[in-house]
C-alpha cells in the first residue's frame, strides 16, 4: 500500500514541477534559425537555407534541426532544458518587452566586415501575441547575447542530446523569416575573404 502510495505522490509531484514550469513561462513556443541568403547571378529570386532550427516548447524541450552542408550532414536531435537555463531564457523572451529592443546598434563600425550567418527569432507567447526578430550578434545587446550564447552553445549545437525523428521545419517559419529578412535592411552584407592565386614562379 505505502508503494502505491509512494508511486502515485511522486507522480503528483513530477506533475505539479511541470505545471510550475509551464506556468511561470512566458512564451508557448521559440522558433530560431540561422541562415544565409544565397544571391542569385542569373536574375531570379534570392533563395535562403537554413543551417539550424530550433523550436522550444513552453516546458523546455528543445527540437533542433542541424542541415551541416559543410560536412554534408543533417542531424535531428533534442535537448531539454533546466529550470535555470529557463529563467534566463525568460528573462529575455516576454511579452513585456519587444525584442527589438535589444539592439544597441544597427550599424558596423566603420571599415568593419561581417563574415557570419544571419539569425532569426520568432516567438509564440502564451497571451496570443508574437514578436520576431532578425540580428547579427554585434547588434546586440549584453543581455540578450548572452542568453542567445548560452541557446547556442549548450541547446543548439550543445553535447547533451538525444536523437530524435525527422521533422520538417514548417513553412510558415521560412517565409516568416524571409519576409523578415526582406525588412530588415540594417543588416549588413556577408563578406567572404578574397582567394588569392599563387603564379607559378
Amino acid at each position: 500500500m505505502s508503494k502505491h502510495l509512494f508511486v502515485f505522490t511522486a507522480v503528483l509531484f513530477c506533475g505539479f514541477l511541470n505545471s510550475c514550469t509551464s506556468q511561470n513561462t512566458g512564451f508557448e513556443k521559440i522558433e530560431y534559425a540561422s541562415f544565409k541568403i544565397i544571391k542569385s547571378e542569373s536574375g531570379q529570386k534570392d533563395s535562403m537555407f537554413i543551417e539550424l532550427y530550433s523550436i522550444i516548447d513552453m516546458k523546455g524541450l528543445a527540437k533542433i534541426l542541424n542541415d551541416d552542408d559543410y560536412h554534408d550532414t543533417l542531424k535531428f536531435y533534442t535537448h531539454q532544458l533546466d529550470k535555470e537555463r529557463m529563467a534566463k531564457i525568460n528573462v529575455v523572451f516576454n511579452p513585456q518587452k519587444k525584442l527589438n529592443t535589444y539592439f544597441i546598434t544597427k550599424k558596423l563600425a566603420d571599415n568593419e566586415l561581417y563574415g557570419g550567418v544571419y539569425h532569426a527569432f520568432l516567438v509564440t507567447y502564451r497571451n496570443g501575441e508574437k514578436d520576431s526578430l532578425c540580428f547579427i550578434e554585434p547588434f546586440m545587446s549584453r543581455e540578450f547575447n548572452a542568453v542567445y550564447k548560452m541557446l547556442d552553445d549548450e541547446v543548439f549545437y550543445g553535447e547533451d542530446t538525444k536523437p530524435c525523428n525527422s521533422f520538417r521545419i514548417p513553412e510558415n517559419f521560412r517565409k516568416s523569416v524571409l519576409l523578415n529578412y526582406k525588412k530588415s535592411t540594417y543588416l549588413p552584407n556577408v563578406s567572404t575573404l578574397p582567394s588569392f592565386r599563387i603564379e607559378d614562379q
